[in-house]
């Protein structure tokens, strides 16, 4: 990837657009990641916007995007979903989170373990259960049964080895 190289014009452009428009959208106009505006402004020492300027929420979701949001995260990715809507991915991400959209509820990823938790999961090893099996019964996923095994120095390798 080329090194994008700014110009004089380049940057009275930047210096003249950025108190009016997201650093996003400048980055838009000049075919770059907002990381390259950043950076640009932070070499040029521009000021900050005041915090009247920053946009917090740009988008204004009416009912019938929360609806189709609603209807279809689901079936569609982030990226389908933010182009019918005409919206950015992380927009879509942010909403989605606001309504409480979890592709899957049911399967943490993020589980904090308790002790009686722990437990299950050793009797469940011991009793040489498959992962697959771990995971449905404590309502986890896959990836987080097995990293704490891990952590628990747990291994069917291991297991195996005992048995002989």
């Amino acid at each position: 990837m080329a090194a994008f190289k700014w110009t004089i014009e380049r940057d009275h452009y930047l210096k003249e657009q950025w108190p009016e428009k997201r650093a996003v959208d400048i980055a838009d106009d000049l075919d770059v990641s907002k990381h390259v505006i950043m950076r640009r402004v932070r070499k040029l020492d521009l000021p900050k916007k005041p915090p009247q300027r920053v946009l917090k929420h740009h988008y204004h979701w009416s009912t019938s995007m929360d609806e189709f949001l609603k209807d279809n995260y689901q079936k569609q990715s982030n990226q389908e979903l933010s182009t019918h809507l005409n919206v950015s991915i992380q927009a879509v991400m942010r909403r989605k989170k606001k309504l409480d959209l979890l592709r899957n509820k049911t399967l943490r990823t993020h589980f904090k373990w308790e002790k009686d938790d722990i437990s299950r999961l050793i009797t469940l090893f011991n009793a040489r259960q498959p992962i697959s099996d771990i995971a449905k019964t404590i309502e986890i996923s896959e990836p987080a049964v097995k990293r704490k095994l891990k952590s628990l120095g747990l291994s069917r390798q291991a297991q195996r080895i005992e048995m002989m």
